[in-house]
């Protein structure tokens, strides 16, 4: 059971890292939509998504502009959202899972993001506000129409998949 749940987080780990590289140009920078990002919903399934996602997350930001702010803070912020939609398999209701993802790096990732874009980086409201309306926007494409794809393909394949 073990070898299952070690094989599933590393598949998911490498997906992600996959699909962000894959769409790099998509993937990071102010306006972003990272296609791995879909998986997000994988939590509410399998708990082991929770470390696969995180790891995957890491593995991408090794690429990205905003170097080690992005790898710690954006695998935090994976991390956590990962968490919530892990505990919001307890409802039954796997369209709630893909909301922690959405809010968590819209407003998380927008935070750092905001910073650093900015010349100086500096904080200031309605830029990083600016900023979580783009991410989220992101974010709502890849999360819910990726992640919604896979709830209707994990309902269908279920007992294949376990």
């Amino acid at each position: 059971m073990m070898t299952k749940y070690f094989i599933r987080a590393a598949i998911i780990a490498a997906l992600y890292a996959a699909l962000s590289l894959i769409f790099h140009p998509i993937s990071f920078n102010q306006i972003q939509v990272r296609i791995s990002e879909s998986l997000a919903i994988l939590p509410f399934f399998f708990p082991e998504a929770i470390w696969g996602l995180t790891i995957g997350c890491v593995l991408a930001n090794l690429s990205s502009p905003f170097g080690w702010v992005d790898i710690l803070f954006g695998s935090l912020c994976t991390l956590i959202a990962a968490l919530l939609t892990y505990q919001l398999r307890h409802t039954k209701k796997p369209w709630l899972g893909l909301i922690p993802p959405v809010l968590i790096n819209a407003f998380g990732v927008g935070l750092y993001v905001s910073i650093l874009t900015r010349e100086p980086p500096s904080f200031q409201w309605l830029y990083y506000l600016s900023i979580v309306l783009f991410i989220a926007m992101g974010q709502i494409i890849s999360v819910g129409g990726g992640g919604s794809l896979l709830i209707h393909f994990i309902h269908k394949y279920k007992e294949k998949l376990v």
